[in-house]
């Protein structure tokens, strides 16, 4: 079985046996390339399968991109997600050189080969991926966007955007504008279909599409919010972009801190024991018992606590 070696440079394919193994030694951007598209083989050895899960990695990247339809262009993801695939390699040779930077390269070089390509492809981004797996989908042009506000009557506001051309720039425009800017075009259909996938799958976005109500900003409460953030992954499945508070993604680890009497004495007794005063902290914050108290109260939903 081959196995790729790391190098500060790259990677090289050592000891060949199979047509796939000869194929990445001999044109390896282009052969991850198309392997990024399709699924994944199995049996391999531990280096070709990281190499393999990077390639995939950037077709996941490309394919959730919104914007794709319109820059036709591969938009490099954050640091900290580069950061997740360093921490995610194997122990292999060379293992060490795998770096953010390293990644990157390897991204840019797929990259290269994705320009080269559209330029000679006539149809859309959604397409082009499907003509290299029938099984993928492309996001949508439209994004959902749930913002946590300080001020107003409710403390959401929901807005959905459709990314287009202006001035030769990506814009985001109220969903609504897309009624006028393609009036007399059939691409409000392809810009819609995301949203119609979505409202044939989500009870709660039907009555916002049926009433008009998805193409105004709107307030949400707690349990509209709630609803809208359980469902997220149902948008983005169906092709819509969610762009959510980030305290829905992030994990907050809870701790217990006990503080054992007053700093006098300074030694252990009874007395201090029973003088304890527990403290419950979700990530940085701390919570009182009165909060943590009118936390418990509820079956499921959001809370409001310590104004967020």
């Amino acid at each position: 079985m081959a196995q790729a070696i790391f190098t500060k440079t790259g990677f090289s394919i050592e000891q060949p046996t199979t047509p796939f193994e000869y194929r990445l030694k001999n044109e390896p951007f282009r052969t991850l390339y198309e392997q990024g598209f399709a699924e994944r083989i199995s049996k391999t050895d531990p280096s070709i399968d990281y190499l393999l899960q990077v390639a995939q990695s950037f077709v996941h990247q490309l394919k959730k991109d919104g914007e794709i339809e319109i820059t036709r262009k591969f938009r490099f993801p954050a640091k900290h997600f580069y950061q997740t695939l360093v921490n995610e390699v194997p122990f292999v040779i060379g293992y060490e050189f795998v770096t953010i930077s390293w990644l990157q390269a390897i991204h840019q070089e797929l990259a290269n080969i994705f320009a080269e390509e559209m330029k000679n492809f006539q149809g859309s981004v959604a397409d082009y991926v499907q003509s290299k797996n029938q099984n993928l989908t492309t996001a949508g042009r439209v994004y959902f966007h749930l913002i946590e506000r300080k001020q107003g009557p409710t403390p959401f506001a929901f807005l959905a955007t459709y990314a287009t051309l202006q001035n030769g720039k990506v814009n985001h425009r109220p969903l609504k504008n897309a009624l006028s800017e393609f009036e007399n075009s059939t691409e409000i259909f392809s810009l819609l279909s995301a949203v119609g996938q979505v409202a044939n799958k989500s009870t709660f976005i039907s009555q916002l599409v049926e009433s008009g109500e998805l193409f105004s900003p709107l307030g949400f409460n707690e349990q509209e919010a709630y609803q809208f953030l359980k469902e997220t992954s149902v948008y983005e499945k169906s092709g819509v972009i969610c762009r959510i508070p980030d305290f829905w993604r992030k994990e907050y680890k809870a701790t217990v801190k006990v503080t054992l009497g007053d700093q006098q004495p300074s030694y252990l007794g009874m007395d201090s024991l029973l003088s304890s005063q527990p403290e419950l902290y979700l990530g940085q914050d701390r919570y009182s018992k009165a909060e943590i108290e009118s936390l418990l109260q509820q079956d499921e939903g959001l809370a409001f606590l310590k104004g967020k």
